[in-house]
């Protein structure tokens, strides 16, 4: 049905198919894995920095924040409650 040279020919492609396509998931994943940890860096920054002013707010103002902490708690009581 297929000669041999066509078959070693189409084999061939195969083979060079399979790698440019490996290759370029290969890449991809690289690239996707890089930005990935880029926002993972910034949102962590950004968390630490936010962590920080709350815990100098909170500080800076003990009782407001307990006041705000205690409705927070009032609200959420009567909500899961019902």
């Amino acid at each position: 049905m297929f000669s041999p040279t066509a078959k070693k020919d189409f084999s061939a492609d195969v083979k060079e198919t399979y790698e440019e396509t490996k290759d370029s998931l290969n890449q991809s994943a690289h690239k996707i894995g890089h930005e990935a940890r880029e926002l993972y860096d910034s949102a962590s920054t950004e968390l630490t920095q936010a962590s920080a002013s709350v815990a100098k707010e909170i500080r800076s103002n003990p009782l407001r924040s307990s006041a705000i902490a205690l409705g927070i708690g009032i609200v959420m009581g009567i909500l899961l409650r019902r």
